[in-house]
């Protein structure tokens, strides 16, 4: 296997996101931790200005936020003509100053993520996100890294001992049928104890450099 590859390296930042977690459709929705690997294919996919095989490409990302907060939210639901309107309350889970860092392996989609064809959102319309960088960076192979604010495919690799499990939706697909698999979520730094990618421009943790582990979406 070769010692560097090249790989395409963003940074978002926005103001508010939510994930929702599909299981608990009443009352109060709540969200996950990070985003869901379909919820950032919807993000490339709007970049390039087409839907692209999920086969296409294999990612990997750190996301952090500042803060969990709630609100309150209406929902009004119309019928027909003849029936009142229905107000149907309920409290929602909302992640305060998102911050992305994504990682695609298809660097010669530079041109176009520099210059996003629609919107780029984290799913709903109102979670705007601003494109701070785009490039593409060397990444090396190395015998360890580490891991941080993270989403890892189970099994995690070796190292990595604290995380939470999630049941999200890896693709969805234009009859909205969700593929769904278990993940984890590393908050805290680990390092992982075996070959992997890192990237060598981001910041140590006691000596080890910033693993890169790629998720793919098939």
């Amino acid at each position: 296997m070769a010692a560097v590859m090249q790989a395409l390296r963003l940074r978002l930042a926005g103001t508010i996101t939510s994930f929702r977690h599909p299981l608990f459709p009443h009352g109060q929705q709540i969200t996950y931790p990070c985003p869901p690997p379909a919820t950032l294919y919807g993000l490339v996919c709007s970049a390039l200005g087409e839907v692209v095989p999920p086969d296409a490409f294999r990612l990997a990302y750190e996301f952090t936020t500042e803060s969990k907060t709630t609100d309150y939210e209406h929902v009004y639901l119309i019928g027909a003509p003849s029936q009142a309107v229905k107000l149907s309350p309920f409290e929602r889970e909302l992640l305060t100053q998102p911050r992305l860092t994504l990682y695609l392996d298809q660097p010669n989609w530079l041109p176009s993520l520099r210059s996003p064809r629609y919107v780029l959102t984290l799913g709903r319309s109102q979670d705007l996100m601003t494109l701070l960088e785009a490039q593409v960076v060397e990444l090396e192979r190395a015998a360890s890294g580490y891991v941080r604010d993270a989403l890892l495919p189970l099994p995690v690799p070796s190292g990595v001992q604290q995380y939470t499990t999630w049941q999200m939706p890896r693709y969805v697909d234009p009859q909205r049928q969700a593929q769904w698999q278990p993940y984890a979520h590393v908050k805290t730094p680990h390092v992982v104890a075996e070959e992997c990618w890192v990237d060598p421009a981001q910041p140590r943790w006691r000596g080890q450099r910033r693993a890169i582990w790629w998720m793919s979406l098939v």
